[in-house]
């Protein structure tokens, strides 16, 4: 009689030690489903913040942007920026800039030069990215930034599209088999922004003046003056004039030239890189360098293909040819007033041709 007793405990006891570990698996089953089913919190997970940041010399406040990676920086947010440029105009994506400064003694000194800095910075987007003042919010400290004591810092918080995460049921071993079901939960993540900034409405960069210098021109004695207006984003007014007058050995010698060239440009991208334009030139010419002088005047038109190659916000160097069509109408003669012939020619090939110096003295 106590062996079936003891005989049926056991069974009773092995009976509910398996129902037990059934809950607990069931429990464990349920909670995966639940920590499947609720996604993390969206603020953090659901946006795509990008920095970027531009070294400057201790105690300086121009931006050298050649160094320490500064414009492979600031290509990488140039192309951000053009990607989601309307987004940045509408005002539905602020470009954050903050200055970091400590190299000076006083905390008013070095909250100065961050903000000069950080002018600097957006100048730079402003020309290049075709940004505006309104598309920034600014702020400055006289602290460092990781180690960092001149820097500014650029971060853009981009908001991720919408996502739709598939929840899978998980199957209860513990309960019959069911139909595996599909539910779809769309997450619509928005930006929030810390602490809006009110800013100052200023002037459009469209009245930006630049001053050419073609090097060429000036290593032959040839005075070059060129100033080019910017109309719009892409499009800009070039308008450059030469002249120079030399005479030596009692006059027998002499070179005398003058050539006004308007010129209209596109640039390719916002950055002012790559251009196209097309030119205008027309001057007169008394040169007279051995026996046999020659004295007339031009005129003519053609294409113009340059690169331009920034030194920093303030300097910059202008490559450009232009190819076209010009009409010379000129005298030959061996003593002056007497002529020997005159000519008149078309010639197509080169017209003009430049390494210029460019200097933005209005931003």
């Amino acid at each position: 009689m106590d062996m079936k007793i003891k005989s049926m405990n056991r069974k009773h006891l092995h009976f509910n030690t398996n129902n037990m570990r059934n809950k607990i698996y069931v429990v464990c089953l349920l909670l995966l489903q639940a920590l499947v089913a609720f996604p993390q919190d969206d603020n953090e997970a659901q946006q795509t913040g990008t920095r970027f940041s531009f070294k400057f010399l201790p105690e300086n406040d121009i931006f050298y942007v050649p160094s320490w990676n500064n414009g492979q920086e600031l290509e990488k947010l140039c192309e951000l920026i053009s990607q989601h440029d309307k987004k940045i105009a509408n005002g539905e994506i602020p470009i954050q800039v903050t200055g970091y400064c400590t190299s000076l003694s006083e905390e008013t000194e070095n909250l100065k030069m961050a903000k000069t800095r950080s002018n600097r910075v957006k100048t730079e987007l402003i020309l290049r990215a075709n940004m505006r003042e309104e598309n920034f919010r600014t702020t400055n400290h006289a602290t460092n930034y990781n180690g960092m004591k001149d820097v500014v810092i650029v971060s853009i918080t981009i908001p991720k599209k919408k996502q739709e995460v598939v929840v899978k049921e998980v199957k209860r071993e513990a309960e019959p088999p069911k139909e595996e079901k599909k539910e779809v939960i769309t997450v619509v993540t928005e930006e929030t922004i810390e602490t809006p900034m009110e800013l100052p409405k200023v002037k459009s960069n469209y009245a930006q003046l630049n001053l050419h210098f073609n090097l060429l021109h000036w290593l032959t004695l040839t005075p070059d003056l060129g100033l080019e207006l910017t109309l719009n984003q892409q499009l800009t007014l070039l308008v450059r004039g030469t002249y120079t007058d030399w005479s030596w050995k009692d006059d027998e010698r002499s070179f005398y030239f003058w050539r006004l060239n308007p010129e209209v440009r596109y640039y390719w991208k916002p950055q002012r890189s790559f251009y196209t334009g097309a030119e205008f030139h027309t001057g007169s010419f008394d040169i007279k360098l051995n026996d046999t002088g020659r004295k007339g005047d031009f005129i003519g038109g053609g294409l113009t293909f340059g690169y331009v190659l920034y030194v920093n916000n303030s300097l910059a160097f202008d490559f450009n040819l232009g190819l076209g069509y010009t009409k010379l109408d000129y005298d030959k003669y061996v003593l002056k007033g007497y002529n020997v012939e005159s000519r008149k020619r078309n010639v197509w090939g080169p017209t003009q041709a430049g390494v210029s110096l460019v200097w933005k003295i209005c931003k």
